[in-house]
């Protein structure tokens, strides 16, 4: 039996996370209406949006009050506040300037602590395994937001978080909207959170979760991708690819590359990979937190890096995001550089992949290969792209978070190989994709 796994991931939850929090009387209801101005005039998504009805849960939505109407003078049904960490989280339930209807929820942090979030929660659902599944909702913001699957093992109890996706700053009502495959014999019961996890504010309404159609590949795709380059990667990495007759794609870091510290492979390792037909790609010059940079400084990182690397020979087609980190002008310059982006959110790619959203599993030194193995598996049944990243590989639990051991790593691979699973390149699934 397979179960449906959700790894903590681009969002660091404490144990606290994973038990409900009550919310303090006090913090339900924000002490001004609306901080977001109402929406003077809507994008051509949401008016076409708003001719069609909201899908009911007799009509199949899986939210049992999606547009947040029903309920009690001070709480929505079937709604509940959440939040953990230090911060002023206020949750509320608003009547001002609602995308349809009369009613949406607001969440508004301040002073945030560095770690935490506020987000109103739906209750969760048992889901039919070896199907797709849609989760939309109309928003509003002044800064980006992560969607997190947030799931209950029915057999162990033990809770799993993973961010899926996220959305970007928008001033007025924005549809955002994303899928995600539960493999078949899941044991996990999950939720969709649309999470504040900053100082600032976030607003949704038009809330829906169904059931979509399948849109599978030809065939199922396994990439296996490795992030800043680590020395091991390019050594014992490659290596174990190249006996199984597998390629990589490998995300470097000029300024690494240039001052190895011993630890992260050199141009010429990096060169050879290139010379070998592994893909390399860009993981930004310097490996800072680009969403932190002035737009001038994102365009910096992104010329100056793929510069680099066509200096030494080599033609960049992607990114990888450093920490998995980007925003609507991150993404939009990135589009101007390169031909996709591969980010650190969780999940399966299918024909509708966005190619600069591609994305992952990510493994840690804390994935098991069980987990790995149930990926694998659900990229084959549902016929979809998986996109597996590494970055050190040992033998042992290593300090870095990110260390796999090179054991799991061969064992991986092998089970990849008797699955008989084509193994491609990251720009190669790609072109799979849009030429399905």
């Amino acid at each position: 039996m397979h179960r449906f796994h959700l790894l903590v991931f681009a969002l660091v939850l404490s144990g606290a996370a994973c038990q409900p929090a009550s919310v303090p009387t006090a913090n339900i209801s924000s002490p001004s209406p609306s901080l977001a101005p109402v929406p003077t005039a809507l994008p051509a998504s949401a008016i076409a949006a708003r001719s069609s009805a909201l899908l009911s849960p007799a009509q199949g939505n899986l939210i049992a009050n999606p547009g947040a109407e029903a309920g009690t003078d001070s709480e929505p049904a079937d709604w509940a506040p959440d939040f953990w960490g230090a911060s002023k989280v206020y949750l509320s339930w608003e009547s001002t300037g609602a995308y349809s209807g009369q009613k949406y929820l607001s969440a508004r942090i301040e002073a945030y602590s560095g770690e935490g979030d506020g987000k109103w929660v739906a209750p969760a659902r048992h889901l039919l395994g070896g199907k797709w599944y849609e989760y939309s909702d109309f928003y509003r913001s002044d800064g980006r937001n992560r969607l997190i699957i947030a799931c209950k093992d029915t057999l162990t109890g033990e809770n799993s978080y993973r961010t899926a996706w996220q959305s970007h700053a928008s001033p007025v009502w924005q549809r955002n909207s994303f899928r995600f495959y539960v493999p078949s014999g899941q044991t996990c019961d999950p939720t969709v959170m649309h999470v504040l996890d900053r100082n600032g504010w976030l607003h949704t309404d038009h809330h829906q979760w169904v059931e979509v159609s399948a849109q599978p590949l030809k065939r199922p795709l396994i990439s296996i991708s490795f992030d800043d380059i680590w020395a091991t990667s390019a050594q014992e990495g490659k290596a174990e690819l190249e006996k199984r007759g597998m390629k990589g794609s490998y995300y470097v870091v000029p300024r690494f590359a240039e001052n190895t510290k011993g630890v992260y492979a050199d141009t010429a390792a990096i060169k050879s990979l290139y010379t070998a037909g592994h893909e390399i790609g860009t993981h930004s010059f310097s490996h800072v937190l680009m969403t932190s940079l002035k737009e001038n400084d994102i365009i910096n990182e992104l010329r100056y890096s793929t510069d680099w690397l066509r200096k030494k020979g080599m033609e960049p087609q992607g990114i990888g995001y450093p920490y998995g980190d980007f925003n609507e002008k991150v993404e939009t310059e990135t589009q101007r550089f390169l031909s996709y982006a591969r980010t650190s959110l969780a999940g399966l790619n299918d024909r509708s992949a966005n190619r600069y959203r591609l994305r992952i599993f990510p493994i840690t030194k804390s994935t098991t290969t069980a987990e790995l193995k149930s990926w694998v598996d659900a990229a084959k049944e549902s016929n979809s792209w998986l996109i597996l990243l590494f970055h050190d590989l040992k033998d042992g639990e290593g300090d870095f978070e990110y260390t796999t051991s090179l054991q799991q790593y061969k064992d991986i691979l092998d089970y990849i190989q008797q699955q008989n699973l084509a193994v491609v390149k990251v720009g190669e699934g790609l072109q799979e994709i849009t030429t399905d």
